[in-house]
Parts: structure tokens; sequence; C-alpha cells
């Protein structure tokens, strides 16, 4: 019987993922005969008010949500990568032939101590953060409230990849990884869509903004994360492992 499950669990699988990598398409590449004219990017330049940037290809550097809106779904239509940058870097790589949409505009941080939690009747102490800033700049905030939020040890981070990407840090042990801190996300989707993700809606969302990896989901600009009281000492450790070199 063992067997026997095992081998119709493996067939689903298979047929699974054969459905799955059947859809797939690659992105459209400038070696491509439908890579945008340079009347297209022009056009596309015109309609986000002329914040394309001509890099490697081309880069938005935002400062509406409208911006992103309108570049988003524009790459959408025409099969383009998108990559979303905020502060610097993509672990994976995926820069090459995409349309970049920088949100390092996107810096506004305000603490509220009673911040109301979506469909209930309570309140939580939080830092509203556009997804533009870095971790100093909301520790620094902070401080002038003696407030402290989950962040990791290079305070030169951006927010986006690292609560996306579950975020560890010195107050993970107390307080938890900073995805479960994340109780709002502001969100535009790939088709130009604003949403808003929380317990109350679009759940889903919210879940995978929670740990799944950041640039999946759609292009996140201000984050609702919880806030604590600044402790008044945290002691950090590190340990390193060396091996001979032959």
């Amino acid at each position: 019987m063992i067997l026997t499950r095992s081998f119709h669990l493996l067939a689903t699988a298979c047929w699974f993922t054969t459905q799955i990598l059947g859809d797939l398409t690659c992105k459209t590449t400038p070696l491509d005969s439908n890579w945008p004219s340079d009347a297209d990017w022009t056009a596309l330049n015109v309609s986000i008010n002329g914040t394309l940037i001509r890099s490697a290809p081309y880069v938005v550097n935002a400062t509406t949500e409208a911006q992103i809106a309108v570049a988003a779904a524009w790459a959408s239509e025409r099969n383009i990568r998108l990559v979303i940058k905020g502060t610097g870097h993509d672990l994976n790589g995926r820069g090459a032939y995409s349309l970049s949409i920088w949100t390092h505009n996107f810096r506004n941080i305000q603490f509220n101590a009673s911040w109301p939690l979506p469909g209930c009747n309570k309140t939580e102490d939080v830092v509203i953060a556009g997804s533009g800033n870095i971790w100093h700049d909301v520790l620094l905030a902070g401080a002038k409230f003696g407030k402290v939020v989950v962040s990791g040890g290079a305070y030169d981070v951006g927010l986006g990849g690292f609560i996306q990407g579950g975020g560890h840090g010195p107050l993970s042990s107390t307080y938890g990884l900073a995805a479960d801190q994340l109780l709002q996300a502001r969100v535009i989707t790939t088709n130009g869509t604003i949403l808003v993700a929380n317990s109350a809606q679009n759940q889903d969302l919210l879940w995978a903004l929670r740990g799944g990896g950041g640039g999946q989901y759609g292009i996140v600009i201000e984050y609702i994360l919880k806030a604590y009281p600044t402790p008044s000492s945290v002691v950090t450790g590190g340990l390193s492992l060396s091996a001979p070199v032959k």
C-alpha cells in the first residue's frame, strides 16, 4: 500500500508540475523582435511624468504610486521582467533585460501608539514606513519616541527584502522575525492595481509577504510594523568558524 500511495503521489506531482511549467514563457529581452521600440519607451516616459531613466536598459525613478502602477502594467503587457529596487541589489541577479522600478523616494515614517487593528476594536503600537527607507532611518526616528522595531544587524539594509525574506535580528529571540511584525502592506500588483493587505482583506497576500521572498507578489510601497518600547540594553554575540585552506 505504501508503494502504491507513493506512486500516486509522484504521478500527481509530475502532472501538476507539467501543467504549471507548460504555461510558463520566457521574459522578453532586447534580443527578441517584440522588445519595445524607442517610441514605446518614450511613450512610457511621457505617461509617468518623465521619470524613466535609460540605464541598462531602463529605470523608473518613481515618486508616486500612480507612476509605479503605470510602469508595472506596461511591463506586464509586454512580458518584460520587473525588478524592484529599494536600496541597491538583488540576490538572484534578475536585473538583466528588465525594467527596474526604484522605490527609494518613498521615505515616509510615522509612529502611531494606537493604530486601529483591521477587523477588531483593538489598537497596536506601530510604525508606518515607506519601502524606500533603510533600517537606520526607522530606528533613528523611533528613538525620538522611545520605540524600537525588529531589524537586522546591518542598519543600511532596506525594509523590503529583509521583511519579505523573514528577517532575523537582535530582537528576534524576544519578538520573533521581522515578518512576524508585519500587520499591513500597501501593494501594487503587476497589472497596476493598488491593494491593501491585512488581517481583514487580501489575507493571502499578507501571508505571502510574511517571508515569501522579496519581489514575488507585488510592489510593496508601505509597511505597517509592530513597534516596541526601547529596551534598556541589548546583548548580542557572534560565532565564526575557520578552516585551513589547502
